[in-house]
């Protein structure tokens, strides 16, 4: 992996244990409604309604309902099949069914068939990390292109090398190694399946040139905590509501891109005749 890196191995069955508890532990909560809403304000204003969606990571479908109520073409995918049969579940009884297809794909593999043979999109979305898990390496940077449309958009959210809120909980505790987890370079050997890395906004940037353009970036969870802390924006909810309106306002400003739980960041598919230039 690229430098600013951290090599955390997941357990196999992770996000299968996960699963089921999702939705109750994160989606649900004061916290993690309030960080999805900071993304969608980004989100929202580059997929428009209509549009041709492919979400990499969709979990239990949160952001897929949203968009196909929106009147987007939903292709939502998911290595885990118990996320992905949460999220049916959940889409079961929503009018907006017939808009989502839901995908097995472990973006670390290539495409199924059934992927690589639909029309372009227009968007590429994954939200919260799930490409946090994937090896970005030209190879993949490659099977997005071929997804996209030319001048398509690809947003990622990603857990970014510098969280504040994890340095000052875990610091204040004693607890040095999940205090900096993310800082620390692990060995460069060769990615493995279940590794965790944590590139910067600029780091990612790099490992997507030239094919991608970074458009704009903004930090999520830059005084919201992450979900180990919700109970505090539920213990004080107006003091944490003041912090969110302040975070909305400065998110894309430097050094606050740098310092969040997660980092949002916006790429342009370059035209073939495109100059690299710019």
């Amino acid at each position: 992996m690229a430098d600013n890196s951290q090599r955390a191995v997941l357990p196999a069955d992770f996000f299968d244990e996960l699963a089921d508890s999702y939705d109750a532990d994160f989606s649900e909560r004061l916290g993690g409604r309030w960080l999805r809403q900071l993304v969608n304000e980004t989100s929202d204003a580059v997929i428009e309604p209509g549009a041709r969606l492919l979400e990499i990571g969709c979990g239990t479908g949160q952001d897929a309902l949203r968009y196909a109520g929106f009147g987007c073409e939903v292709v939502a995918t998911d290595a885990c099949e118990n996320m992905l049969a949460n999220a049916r579940l959940k889409i079961s009884t929503s009018a907006c069914s017939e808009r989502i297809t839901f995908l097995r794909w472990d973006a670390n593999e290539k495409p199924p068939a059934e992927l690589s043979s639909m029309p372009a999109f227009d968007v590429i979305f994954s939200n919260f990390g799930a490409l946090n898990c994937v090896r970005i390496d030209p190879t993949f940077v490659a099977r997005l292109s071929a997804l996209l449309k030319p001048g398509g958009s690809l947003i990622a959210v990603m857990m970014g090398p510098c969280c504040l809120w994890e340095m000052v909980w875990f610091g204040v505790r004693g607890q040095r190694n999940s205090a900096f987890r993310r800082l620390r370079r692990g060995k460069e050997s060769a990615w493995e399946p279940g590794v965790v890395s944590y590139p910067s906004a600029a780091t990612l940037a790099r490992l997507l040139a030239p094919t991608f353009s970074l458009q704009a970036q903004k930090g999520i969870g830059i005084f919201l905590p992450p979900s180990f802390a919700f109970h505090l924006i539920e213990r004080w909810p107006r003091f944490f509501g003041i912090l969110k309106r302040l975070e909305r306002h400065i998110g894309t400003l430097w050094p606050f891109t740098r310092i969040s739980d997660h980092h949002l960041t916006v790429f342009a598919a370059r035209r073939p005749d495109e100059s690299t230039e710019a």
